[in-house]
C-alpha cells in the first residue's frame, strides 16, 4: 500500500514536470517584420501547449500567436529564428509566410528551437 502511494505520487510530479515543459515566458524579445526595413517591436512571447504568443509590449493590437504545427521549419540566422511556416500568418492586414524573432539569449532560443520540434 505504502509502494502504491509512492508510485502515485511520483507519477503525479512526474506527469506535472512534464506539463510545466511546455509553458514558458521570455521578455526583451524583437520582432522583425518582412514588410518593412524599419525598427524591430519589442515584446515578449508566452509558450503554452502547442502555440507561441507574441505580445508587443507598446502596441497590443500587434499581438500574434504562431500554431507549433504551421511551422515548417527553423533556423538561426545572426542569432535570430527564423520560423518557415507551411502557410502564411495574418498579421494585422499582411500574410508572412516567414517570422523572425530576436531572444535575448542562447538559452531562450534553444528553449524556442526545441518547443518547435516537438510536434504533437
Amino acid at each position: 500500500m505504502k509502494l502504491l502511494k509512492r508510485f502515485t505520487l511520483g507519477l503525479a510530479i512526474f506527469a506535472l514536470g512534464a506539463w510545466a515543459a511546455d509553458r514558458f515566458e521570455v521578455k526583451g524579445v524583437k520582432y522583425y517584420t518582412t514588410t518593412s526595413a524599419g525598427e524591430p517591436i519589442i515584446g515578449h512571447i508566452a509558450v503554452a501547449d502547442d502555440k507561441l504568443i507574441f505580445v508587443d509590449d507598446t502596441n497590443p493590437e500587434m499581438t500574434f500567436t504562431i500554431v507549433r504545427t504551421i511551422v515548417k521549419t527553423t533556423r538561426i540566422d545572426n542569432g535570430r529564428i527564423v520560423f518557415e511556416m507551411s502557410e502564411p500568418l495574418k498579421i494585422r492586414d499582411a500574410e508572412q509566410s516567414n517570422l523572425i524573432l530576436m531572444l535575448p539569449d542562447d538559452k531562450t532560443r534553444n528553449e524556442v528551437v526545441t518547443w518547435v520540434k516537438v510536434k504533437k
